[in-house]
């Protein structure tokens, strides 16, 4: 029955509301079904029988009715939201709204007049949208115009502007714009991006994620595990590392993050780039140099040259885990004027979720490797904390310690919880120190200097 009900038509309910005084004029006219009835009652009793009955009937029909959820559902949508929103909340703020836009140095308009002022949310006053349908387009070159309909009182099933609660968003993509700013665009971007690369000094016996393409067949990198296949290289000599971050705007659907869908954010490709958090506060991107705040993918790729100069290896994955993907989520601020371009990347900005891309990397790894972190053999989750040092092709350290024993806490004297590191060096995972050795033998041991390193790391943090 309720599989029959969902595939009914919704526009085949329709529910008529007559007022009573329109019966009552009315009622005159009415002949009586029964005439025995009619001798025994009164034409005013007649009618208040009519408005009992008919009472009751409708309510009868609206509980069968809202015994299904999809009849539930079309009843709420077409009666109590079109009908009881203009009495209910015509004095909560039904018609004010604050406008979130993308890229915000664009202006408003409604209906073809354009809005002097954007309020600022948490800051000023909402803005008051008169009753009726509108059209709102937000422009904001080099981007095309972005319109959409908004109803006051809302009606969802025909208005196509985004709302969450009162805020009327606008979002933009790079595909939104035309092929010449586009390009230029991603070229400004990853000239940002060129200018946060760093480098280190890998010495000698110590190891460097390489992957089996370019090592050739003479000395193939990489050990099969028992957990994964593994591929890193010993450095004979002295070799100069060099990180930096290449972004991705590559969407086609048979790349490793389009498979995985790790670009994904909320339902967004963020290859496209995916708007970001506000940086500042509210209303800071409605200031005299607005900003435009968003979120792309970069793959983090490593170079390895001799000390003179001669190139090892280019664009290797910050991963020694064979078909480990490589993708990660990056802040970027953007605006633009008559000039063009001007882009930065904002990994050190304190204020943005996605600041340690050094350490994905890093974090990957350890949650594809480690598995499950067991003492006396119980198995128990475990909390991982990552850091990293000024520089940041010196390497990554994982903190990993153990959750709490299920049960009452021990009464005796409290004992420190136990931690395991593992740095994550030149695209390698080393076991740090002797817990994370024991627990994870599979793993490449760091020397002595490579376990100080990891300490210096997480005493950093």
């Amino acid at each position: 029955m309720a599989g029959v009900e969902s595939e009914r038509p919704q526009d085949d309910f329709e529910i008529e509301i007559t007022d009573i005084d329109e019966l009552e004029a009315a009622g005159s006219s009415l002949k009586p079904l029964r005439p025995s009835i009619s001798l025994r009652f009164s034409p005013r009793q007649r009618r208040l029988q009519l408005t009992i009955t008919s009472a009751i009937v409708v309510l009868a029909i609206l509980l069968i009715l809202g015994s299904t959820a999809s009849v539930r559902d079309l009843v709420s949508r077409e009666l109590i939201i079109p009908t009881l929103i203009p009495e209910l909340t015509s004095g909560i703020g039904a018609d004010l709204f604050y406008i979130q836009a993308n890229p915000p140095w664009g202006h408003l308009s409604i209906d073809g007049q354009e809005v002097a002022h954007l309020p600022r949310l948490n800051v000023d006053p909402p803005l008051r949208i008169s009753q009726g349908q509108h059209v709102l387009v937000w422009h904001a070159d080099p981007f095309p115009p972005q319109s959409c309909t908004l109803s006051v009182p809302a009606r969802y099933r025909t208005d196509t502007c985004t709302v969450y609660g009162s805020i009327i968003t606008f979002a933009a993509s790079i595909n939104m714009l035309p092929a010449v700013q586009r390009a230029q665009l991603i070229q400004a971007t990853q000239m940002a991006l060129d200018t946060t690369q760093s480098s280190e000094t890998i010495q000698p016996g110590e190891l460097y994620a390489f992957a089996p393409g370019i090592s050739g067949s003479e000395n193939n990198p990489c050990r099969i595990t028992t957990q994964s296949i593994l591929c890193f290289a010993v450095a004979k000599q002295p070799l100069q590392a060099t990180l930096r971050f290449q972004l991705d705007t590559d969407t086609s659907p048979d790349t490793p993050c389009s498979i995985s869908q790790a670009c994904i954010l909320n339902g967004r490709d963020c290859r496209l780039f995916c708007d970001g958090p506000v940086i500042g506060g509210p209303g800071s991107h409605l200031t005299t140099t607005p900003e435009w705040n968003v979120l792309a993918v970069v793959r983090s790729l490593w170079e390895y040259s001799t000390l003179d100069g001669q190139i090892i290896a280019r664009d290797q994955a910050d991963t020694f885990i064979a078909e480990m993907g490589n993708d990660h989520f990056v802040s970027l601020s953007i605006t633009w004027n008559n000039s063009g371009w001007q882009v930065s990347a904002l990994f050190s900005n304190s204020h943005t979720p996605f600041r340690e891309t050094v350490c994905d990397s890093a974090k990957g790894d350890a949650q594809a490797l480690a598995g499950t972190f067991v003492i006396n053999k119980l198995p128990l989750q475990f909390k991982e904390q990552s850091v990293s040092g000024a520089n940041p092709a010196a390497g990554c350290v994982v903190v990993i310690t153990p959750g709490r024993v299920p049960g009452p806490r021990p009464s005796s004297t409290i004992v420190q919880p136990l931690a395991a590191y593992c740095l994550h060096r030149f695209g390698v995972l080393l076991a740090a120190n002797d817990l994370a050795h024991r627990q994870w033998p599979f793993l490449p041991l760091a020397d002595a200097y490579e376990q100080a390193l990891a300490f210096q790391l997480a005493a950093g943090a």
